[in-house]
């Protein structure tokens, strides 16, 4: 693991750790190097928009945005140092212990996590940079936070994440950026 990676991780656990009220907004952050140190500065999306839609499907539609600004040559410039992206939520996650991975994947696809009963609120924020790593950060109601790095093409911890936040992730940095973002592992259904 490099310092950048180390210092990219640190700064996004210290972002959750420091938020001490639940329900708050979604936000999505540009990470920014500077003088070799990762800062998140915040895009200016309305807590409004945030609620016209699941934060992730909103995500999303600000991706394929940035992907159209690209093509169309009507993106605007970039601050000096841009790395990467970065986006915050809160979520249900499902305790792991004795439970079937199984069913708790088959309700994430559903959308039934929020009505389990052995559901547990969680903040998160998951992030990509210019090279492909992801970064995740989970802090789940009453308990430690977990933070991860999970490198494009090999991740000494063996597990990747997918699905539509790191996608829309990767064609968010991608655009911004103009680098290729490496092909994601797809998990098997």
């Amino acid at each position: 693991m490099s310092a950048v990676h180390e210092a990219i991780l640190k700064c996004l656990t210290d972002n959750v750790a420091a938020r001490s009220e639940w329900n708050e907004p979604p936000a999505l952050y540009l990470v920014i190097l500077r003088g070799g140190e990762p800062a998140l500065e915040e895009l200016p999306i309305a807590e409004k928009e945030w609620r016209k839609a699941p934060a992730p499907r909103i995500l999303e539609q600000l991706a394929s945005g940035a992907a159209v600004g690209k093509l169309l040559g009507t993106r605007p410039p970039m601050p000096t140092g841009l790395h990467g992206a970065a986006f915050y939520s809160e979520s249900w996650t499902v305790p792991m212990q004795d439970v079937e991975w199984e069913t708790v994947k088959a309700d994430a696809y559903a959308r039934r996590v929020s009505r389990r009963p052995d559901r547990v609120e969680v903040r998160f924020m998951t992030a990509v940079d210019r090279g492909g790593t992801q970064y995740a950060v989970m802090a789940p109601r009453g308990t430690h936070t977990e933070a991860h790095i999970m490198y494009p093409t090999t991740n000494p911890e063996g597990t990747f994440a997918t699905g539509s936040i790191v996608e829309s992730l990767d064609i968010l940095v991608q655009a911004l950026l103009d680098v290729p973002m490496p092909e994601r592992p797809v998990e098997p259904e």
